[in-house]
C-alpha cells in the first residue's frame, strides 16, 4: 500500500472514483472521463512529485534531478502519459477546454513562475492560495470535466471545490512543521482548532450543493456517511500523525461517496 501512495496511484484511484460519484450524479454512464481522470492525475501528480525541490531558505536546489526520479519509475509516466494519449483521442473539444485550466494550475503548482529574491516562485508559493488552487484544478477537473451538460456546473464544482478545502486542511496541518510562514496557509494563520473548524463548515457548504444538484436519497445518504467520516478524520489530524493517516485515509475519503452510493443503491 505503501508504494501505491507513494507513487500517487491511490490518489488518482480517489481522484477517479470522486469523478465517477459526479457522474452518476449527474446521470452520465460515460466512466470514460472518469478513467481519463485517474490517468491525468498520475501525470500531474507524479509530475509535480518530480519537480518538487528542497526548500532551505531559497528554492533553488532540484531535490532530486528530473531524469533520476523518471528513471526510479518510469512505468508510473508510461501507464499516465499513455492512458492520457488514448483517452483523450476523440475527447469532445468541450471537455478539454473544461480541463485546461486544471492542467495549467496543476503543471505550474510546482513549476517555478520566476525568480525574486534569490528564490524561485511558483504557484504553490504564493502567499494564501495554496489550497485554493487546489480546490479550482479539482473542481474542474472533476466536478466539471465529467459532465456531459455544463448546466449544473457550477453546483458541482462548488461541490467539489468545497469538498477538497475540507480535506485539504488536514494537509496543511501536517505541513505546519515545514512549511514556511511565508505561505500563509489556513493553520498558519488561524490556528489549527480554527482551521479544522473552517473544513467542516466547506464540508456542510459541500452537502449542500449535493441536495441542490440531486436530492435522491441514496446520495444524500452516501455523501452524509463520507463527510462525518471525513469530519472525523478532520477533527483527530494533528503534526504527530504519521504522514500514511493523510495520504491514505484521509484522501481515501474521496473514494467514499462512490463506494457508499453503490452499497445504499442496493436497499434504498
Amino acid at each position: 500500500m505503501d508504494y501505491l501512495v507513494q507513487k500517487q496511484y491511490w490518489v488518482s484511484f480517489c481522484a477517479a472514483g470522486l469523478a465517477g460519484f459526479v457522474q452518476r450524479l449527474s446521470g452520465s454512464e460515460n466512466y470514460r472521463k472518469s478513467l481519463f481522470v485517474f490517468f491525468s492525475t498520475l501525470v500531474i501528480y507524479n509530475l509535480n512529485r518530480t519537480l518538487r525541490w528542497y526548500v532551505h531558505g531559497s528554492e533553488n536546489k532540484w531535490q532530486v534531478p528530473v531524469w533520476k526520479r523518471i528513471r526510479e519509475a518510469p512505468h508510473v509516466f508510461l501507464v499516465g502519459v499513455t492512458g492520457v494519449a488514448v483517452l483523450l483521442f476523440n475527447m469532445p473539444l468541450y471537455a478539454v477546454y473544461a480541463l485546461a485550466p486544471a492542467f495549467i494550475f496543476g503543471f505550474f503548482y510546482t513549476m517555478p513562475l520566476y525568480y525574486a529574491k534569490a528564490k524561485y516562485i511558483s504557484l504553490r508559493r504564493v502567499k494564501g492560495v495554496k489550497i485554493f488552487l487546489i480546490a479550482i484544478s479539482w473542481g474542474l477537473a472533476i466536478g466539471v470535466f465529467p459532465l456531459e451538460n455544463y448546466s449544473s456546473g457550477w453546483q458541482s464544482f462548488s461541490l467539489i471545490s468545497l469538498f477538497v478545502i475540507g480535506i485539504g486542511i488536514p494537509f496543511d496541518i501536517r505541513d505546519l512543521v515545514c512549511d514556511p510562514p511565508q505561505l500563509k496557509t489556513l493553520p498558519q494563520l488561524l490556528g489549527k482548532t480554527k482551521a479544522k473548524a473552517i473544513a467542516l463548515l466547506c464540508l456542510s457548504g459541500s452537502y449542500i450543493f449535493l441536495c441542490a444538484l440531486n436530492p435522491l436519497l441514496v446520495y444524500k445518504l452516501a455523501y452524509a456517511v463520507s463527510l462525518s467520516v471525513t469530519g472525523l478524520l478532520i477533527c483527530r489530524s494533528s503534526i504527530q500523525k504519521p504522514n500514511f493517516y493523510y495520504s491514505f485515509w484521509v484522501e481515501g475519503c474521496s473514494l467514499l461517496p462512490l463506494l457508499l452510493s453503490l452499497v445504499f443503491g442496493l436497499w434504498v
